[in-house]
């Protein structure tokens, strides 16, 4: 079973990681607004974040009686996983000055995940790393009471931050923004029995309706509180979520099949693929005109080579350290 759950993981994660890069692409205006877009494509981070409560819920539950060292040391390799190949893209950015990341000071530059598009992800997964284990314990103990109470608590600050009119840059690296999809993904990993059908198609009709309301019947304007993001705020967890827990209740895969092979490969390397794009991305000059259909096939196999390419080599490294590390151990 939990080779069947990798494999649909990893897939999805190669999906969403696919759908990153063909947003970051140029696309005219009402191209990128279409309800191809807002359907779809706008779901990969909403995706990557189910994924991570998901994952990280099954990681934690293979805590012996949670004691308080594991939860410490499972939070450490989580956040040396996602920090060492971040660090090697971030002193490249640095080193050659990329988009004048020198103006600002290190530190802020380095809290604020470098420079390129997608670089508020990282502050905000170790943001979520940090406050997992809380999410975890909510959910495990209340159950659907703790989801409710997480989905006020994310609410709430929403409409916090509309009211204090927070700064863009600010908000984009803070982790409430997608506090309820993290919960989403651990209730499903926690939860025992599957949740009804027609309790999913329920949820997913508010979701469709929602989304359609919130950003496709007028996309010039930003309905209050979700001014910032409205593409993956809190409403979008009720349109991606029963599509999620249907994949994952229905076609667990577990396949020798070589195009599967090929998205689990790409999947398990999707961190270092969008750490890739944001690279790829904010070097390619603005004024480069290439057409949209020789420019997406492109970029799409560059950064997914280049990225398989930065996993397999940073994943020996990172093997050779923890090696040598275990050697000096007593």
């Amino acid at each position: 079973m939990a080779k069947t759950e990798l494999q649909f993981i990893n897939i999805l994660k190669a999906v969403a990681i696919i759908f990153v890069i063909i947003t970051h692409n140029k696309f005219s205006l009402n191209f990128g607004e279409n309800i191809f877009f807002m359907y779809f494509i706008n779901m990969a981070v909403p995706i990557f974040m189910l994924i991570s409560g998901f994952n990280y819920s099954l990681s934690f539950s293979r805590i012996k009686n949670n004691n308080i060292l594991g939860n410490v040391m499972s939070i450490l390799r989580k956040f040396i996983r996602i920090t060492i190949p971040f660090l090697i893209i971030f002193l490249v950015e640095w080193f050659f000055n990329i988009k004048n990341i020198q103006v600002h000071h290190f530190t802020t530059a380095l809290i604020n995940g470098g420079v390129g598009p997608g670089s508020y992800y990282y502050p905000v997964m170790v943001q979520l790393i940090i406050l997992f284990p809380l999410i975890y314990l909510v959910l495990k103990k209340y159950k659907e009471k703790g989801l409710a109470l997480l989905f006020i608590l994310q609410f709430l600050s929403d409409i916090v931050f509309y009211l204090s009119d927070i700064n863009s840059n600010t908000y984009r690296i803070l982790c409430f923004r997608y506090l309820f999809l993290v919960s989403l993904g651990c209730y499903l990993a926690l939860r025992k029995e599957k949740i009804n059908s027609n309790a999913l198609l329920f949820i997913e009709i508010i979701g469709i309706n929602f989304i359609n309301i919130l950003i496709c019947s007028n996309s010039t304007y930003a309905y209050a509180p979700y001014n910032l993001w409205k593409e993956t705020s809190l409403i979008t967890s009720f349109y991606i979520f029963p599509i999620f827990a249907y994949i994952y209740y229905n076609y667990n895969i577990n396949s020798s099949n070589i195009f599967v092979k090929i998205l689990s490969e790409t999947g398990r390397a999707s961190w270092h693929i969008f750490l890739i794009q944001m690279l790829y991305f904010i070097i390619i000059p603005e004024e480069l005109n290439i057409q949209l259909r020789i420019m997406l096939p492109l970029s799409l196999f560059v950064n997914i080579i280049i990225g398989w390419l930065f996993y397999k080599i940073e994943k020996q490294i990172s093997s050779c350290v923890k090696n040598q590390i275990n050697k000096l151990s007593p």
